[in-house]
């Protein structure tokens, strides 16, 4: 595992951040199922909040100087079952609501939750996750039907200053619609229901 990594220096300071950071990601252990899937997660995790672009799996490991070697492992990450995707989400939901309770924005005792939609044409029929998505527009050049992906996020609201034009939003969880199963619900609502708690 040791050759997977390139020799990294930091300025001290940064060593506290990176520490904090360390601290606020370990209630999520218990979705792993083994530590090195953990470590993995956390590797991950860092790269996304430094890549420089969007590049997918090649830009995670730019961002953090790793091997070419370490592609294959993210790879491979990405698709283990030892990381149970549902008790993370879970875990990062609780994470958020224990590290910001005191900024969380709240209506009626209850905390904001902003939930936003976009679907992204797809040209392959063969691609996982590829629907027929109905396109809302005014515009009459635009096709009724598309081929895409929908993906829907959902947010928690936190303010930072005394004024509530400056709240940002943290990601509470992100999916991809799969359609609505024989119960007629979608697949990812039962995800949602877990941040309204």
């Amino acid at each position: 595992m040791n050759r997977l990594f390139f020799p990294l220096t930091f300025p001290r300071r940064s060593h506290l951040l990176w520490l904090a950071w360390l601290r606020a990601l370990q209630p999520l252990r218990p979705a792993c199922s083994r530590t090195t899937t953990f470590l993995w997660l956390v590797l991950v995790l860092a790269a996304l909040c430094l890549r420089p672009d969007l590049a997918g799996v090649t830009s995670l490991v730019r961002s953090l100087g790793l091997s070419d070697a370490s592609y294959y492992c993210l790879l491979h990450f990405f698709h283990s079952p030892a990381l149970n995707l549902d008790r993370l989400t879970q875990l990062w939901r609780q994470a958020l609501q224990h590290l910001f309770r005191r900024c969380l924005v709240q209506v009626n005792g209850r905390p904001v939750v902003l939930v936003d939609g976009l679907k992204r044409p797809k040209e392959g029929r063969k691609m996982p996750a590829v629907k027929s998505l109905h396109q809302e527009s005014r515009c009459n050049a635009k096709a009724s039907f598309i081929m895409g992906h929908s993906l829907q996020a959902v947010a928690l609201l936190v303010q930072v200053a005394a004024s509530a034009w400056l709240s940002p939003w943290l990601p509470a969880f992100t999916r991809a619609w799969f359609g609505a199963p024989a119960t007629g619900a979608p697949c990812w609502i039962n995800s949602a229901a877990c941040c309204s708690d």
